[in-house]
């Protein structure tokens, strides 16, 4: 699976209401974007595990871990970029991969290499475009997964992706947070050392 397999962690550094969100320490330790890293390298899941930003710092941070380098540009930086044009410049770039998970940077926090396991198990190349896995109220995704050619096929054709062939994973509200401000933050802390401490 790794050869035709691998992982993309969007890791923009503007964020306005939570700064610096993918790479101050969280918890007391690592960043979440760290965490990330380590959860998809850990699964053995992946040819390639790539963070995608527009900041050299934060690319560089990432090396350290074990990490490619995705530069993004500019363009694809701004408050208004949605994720699928992150997802279709980092499909364009490695097009030797037929599948890709996107995790978000804040699945550090909960996410297992065991949860990509299965849910890597879970995934159809002939049926679902788009299989977004564990969600919560409609607005806590932490990864998902993608047939890359398909994908492309429908972002030429100018369509919309990630409102199709949702597969939900359900997860207890103690175990998943969108992180988003500064009261995500503290809360999704609060949640981890609580999972930590059971």
């Amino acid at each position: 699976m790794r050869s035709h397999t691998f992982a993309m962690i969007p890791a923009r550094a503007g964020s306005k209401r939570c700064p610096e969100k993918n790479t101050r320490p969280f918890a007391g330790g690592e960043s979440l974007m760290e965490r990330t890293i380590r959860v998809a390298l850990e699964s053995h899941l992946f040819g390639a595990v790539v963070v995608s930003s527009e900041d050299n710092r934060t690319l560089l941070m990432a090396t350290r871990i074990g990490a490619e380098m995705l530069h993004r540009p500019k363009s694809l930086a701004a408050d208004d970029v949605d994720t699928e044009a992150v997802m279709n410049h980092a499909i364009a770039t490695y097009p030797q991969y037929k599948i890709m998970c996107v995790l978000y940077c804040q699945a550090g926090a909960f996410v297992t290499p065991g949860m990509l396991q299965d849910s890597y198990t879970r995934f159809d190349m002939r049926n679902p475009l788009v299989s977004w896995v564990i969600e919560l109220n409609k607005d806590a995704g932490q990864f998902y997964w993608v047939n890359t050619l398909r994908f492309q096929r429908a972002w030429g054709a100018g369509k919309q992706l990630l409102s199709q062939n949702i597969e939900e994973w359900p997860m207890p509200a103690s175990e998943v947070q969108d992180i988003n401000t500064e009261a995500d933050w503290k809360l999704a802390e609060m949640k981890y050392r609580k999972l930590v401490d059971r």
